[in-house]
């Protein structure tokens, strides 16, 4: 899965990448690597990518709410 990309100014140069490991429970424990996009602008400052901003509710590593789970948690 990969993130959407950043609106990068004119100039900036690719500096690699940053990776971010997200765990989930799936009836065991799971984790989820993103690669996530790293860029200097001209003026120096980085950009990094925000794995989780526009990913759906059922991406991995976002909370999940549901009725019957919170029954049997209570």
């Amino acid at each position: 899965m990969r993130p959407p990309r950043l609106a990068v100014p004119e100039g900036s140069r690719f500096k690699g990448y940053r990776d971010v490991v997200v765990q989930d429970l799936r009836i065991a424990a799971h984790n989820t690597l993103y690669r996530l996009e790293v860029w200097q602008t001209p003026t120096g400052e980085r950009l990094n990518t925000d794995p989780l901003r526009n990913c759906p509710p059922a991406c991995p590593g976002m909370p999940r709410r549901s009725r019957i789970g919170r029954r049997m948690l209570l």
